[in-house]
């Protein structure tokens, strides 16, 4: 699945996962969040909000998507092409 940040707030980073499991899109993105200097607040913020539902890969998704311009990861073993909704969108 693919999840583009239109209004990320770094849309010049990509991420790609092999892992279906959502804590593993944390972790990527938050590895990717720190290579590109990103303030540990703001990690920790993305990482806060990512894991109020961690069990819901739709839910990180969205989320990693306010945060990063791409992310790339298998939904329930394949990856599928489509464009989640942004949480702020969901509000």
């Amino acid at each position: 699945m693919v999840s583009e940040g239109a209004h990320a707030r770094y849309p010049e980073l990509h991420v790609s996962v092999r892992s279906p499991r959502p804590i593993a899109v944390v972790a990527a993105v938050r590895d990717e969040l720190r290579r590109a200097g990103v303030r540990h607040a703001d990690v920790a913020r993305f990482t806060q909000q990512a894991l109020t539902h961690p069990e819901n890969i739709r839910h990180v998704l969205a989320v990693a998507g306010d945060w990063v311009g791409a992310v790339d990861a298998p939904v329930a073993g394949r990856v599928r092409e489509r464009q989640v909704p942004r949480a702020s969108d969901r509000a």
